[in-house]
């Protein structure tokens, strides 16, 4: 069974992934592969202990071959990502994030999807 100070470490970690992806995401690379209706996708991206891009998986495709493209891109423009606070690191080579990428007026990661 994970400690519950394990599991706010992986969240805090998690959470500035996700700001920093909604808060720099360049949204003008979103908008030019939008080109008619798409699903938001399901995106996991794995991130090693220095902050760098192990991969970019698309677990539900968009529908939409540039907007996924676009979804890759925005990960590995804004990499490195903060590295792992030096506990998390000697306790993770790898930390998986799943989320659902919505596009509004910008970039919004939300918890959750298949």
């Amino acid at each position: 069974m994970a400690r519950p100070d394990r599991d706010l470490r992986l969240m805090m970690a998690a959470e500035g992934w996700r700001q920093k992806i909604e808060q720099n995401a360049p949204f003008d690379v979103f908008q030019a592969a939008k080109s008619g209706p798409y699903e938001n996708p399901v995106v996991t991206v794995a991130l090693r202990p220095d902050g760098s891009v192990e991969s970019v998986v698309i677990n539900r495709s968009s529908g939409v071959a540039a907007v996924d493209n676009a979804v890759r891109r925005i990960v590995l423009l804004l990499s490195p990502f903060p590295p792992f606070p030096s506990d998390l690191a000697m306790d993770y080579d790898v930390i998986e994030i799943r989320r659902v990428w919505t596009f509004d007026s910008a970039v919004r990661l939300i918890y959750g999807g298949r």
